[in-house]
């Protein structure tokens, strides 16, 4: 309940521009052009974040005159505060403008700064790759609960394992390649595993559904020129 937890809840974008220092617009592509025009000249001299996909930090500043620029891109995770997020900025970002990105954003997860061309392969590697893990973590539910384990049990098991192993990645000093080697054995269960998801060719296919939606993320970058038609 918005009303609960915030002291002022407004319904038009130029009500609260005016006292703010940071302005984070949190909206699909389409819109826009409109909410930028409806906090109007107050934009000026704040701090503008836009979380739009396909919206370039040059067709942000022609829309948001006068205004400093950030784009980000989070995931769906941030709602866990364990997002993997990106940012890019316009070259008229001051080191307080850092400050403050790093500052909201950085609560939600992970967020480095990158070049505004690397945010579409950002988007297919780490945008959509929530869902490729959720995927793995219901087909290891669905075989735990074919041998009779019970489902809310099959479906804890099937997300530790997976959070466990990113947790690994995260804290040891080992690349992911040694981590592997750490756990198969000679003749064992993982290596009989993973040589089925080498036969298969899974790098390959993980590899081919992350070119996928890079290719997508960048026909689906809409422009000025559609915006406004």
């Amino acid at each position: 309940n918005f009303h609960r937890d915030f002291d002022e809840v407004v319904s038009e974008a130029a009500l609260p521009t005016g006292k703010s220092d940071v302005i984070i617009l949190a909206v699909k592509p389409r819109p826009v052009q409109d909410r930028i025009a409806e906090i109007g000249s107050s934009i000026k001299g704040k701090l503008l974040i836009s979380l739009a996909a396909g919206i370039t930090l040059g067709e942000l500043e022609g829309l948001a005159k006068g205004a400093r620029i950030c784009r980000v891109m989070p995931n769906v995770n941030c709602k866990v505060l364990e997002g993997a997020m990106a940012y890019a900025i316009s070259g008229t970002i001051t080191e307080t403008d850092h400050q403050a990105i790093r500052e909201i954003f950085g609560r939600l997860g992970t967020l480095i700064k990158v070049k505004e061309n690397q945010i579409d392969i950002i988007t297919a590697a780490c945008a959509s790759s929530p869902a490729y893990v959720f995927l793995i973590i219901q087909k290891l539910k669905e075989i735990l609960e074919e041998n009779g384990i019970d489902s809310d049990s099959a479906q804890k098991l099937a997300a530790q394992a997976v959070a466990g192993s990113g947790k690994m990645v995260l804290e040891s000093e080992l690349t992911p390649p040694e981590l592997i080697n750490v756990v198969k054995t000679k003749g064992g269960t993982t290596e009989a595993g993973l040589k089925i998801l080498e036969k298969r060719n899974f790098a390959a296919v993980l590899e081919e559904a992350i070119k996928a939606a890079d290719k997508r993320a960048k026909e689906l970058k809409i422009g000025l020129q559609n915006l406004q038609k």
